[in-house]
């Protein structure tokens, strides 16, 4: 895949993972900032931070050890471990994509329109169910297509 449909897919894979970052286990974290980084600012090239700041030190490797990965490889890449560790997401997600062209041809218009009550009212609690670590609740939503849009939130 390539493009403007990479960009969308990698962006609500992306979305997706960082709501769910209490059920990702750690190696796999790591394998999705590394990749998330090569996607959004290309291969490493900054310093390692201080190696007894261990956090920072991993997820710089993580980064690192990527080498000269293209971009749109690393959105690739990112989204078939999503697709992987979160079946449901990638299912609720081609849906929702065909709804959604489905109903711009429908009507003559480019892009999905508003948002429904039900998807407004469920948004809250897709979030509140990643935070807390509820994966069959998070599953349920996303199976009912709640889109999921994580940015400004505090998770």
């Amino acid at each position: 895949m390539e493009g403007k449909d990479l960009e969308k897919e990698f962006n609500a894979a992306s979305d997706f993972v960082q709501a769910c970052t209490l059920s990702v286990p750690d190696g796999l974290y790591l394998r999705f900032y590394g990749l998330h980084k090569i996607a959004t600012e290309g291969p490493c090239t900054a310093p390692p931070p201080f190696p007894h700041k261990l956090k920072p030190h991993n997820e710089w490797n993580a980064w690192n050890n990527l080498g000269d990965m293209s971009p749109e490889e690393a959105m690739n890449e990112y989204i078939a471990a999503a697709r992987e560790l979160f079946p449901s997401w990638a299912q609720a997600y081609y849906t929702r994509m065909k709804d959604e062209e489905t109903s711009a041809s429908a009507t003559g218009s480019k892009g999905p329109g508003p948002a429904s009550k039900t998807n407004e009212l469920e948004l809250g609690e897709i979030h509140v169910s990643a935070r807390e670590g509820e994966i069959e609740d998070l599953k349920k939503h996303m199976e009912a297509g709640v889109a999921v849009n994580t940015r400004g939130l505090c998770l």
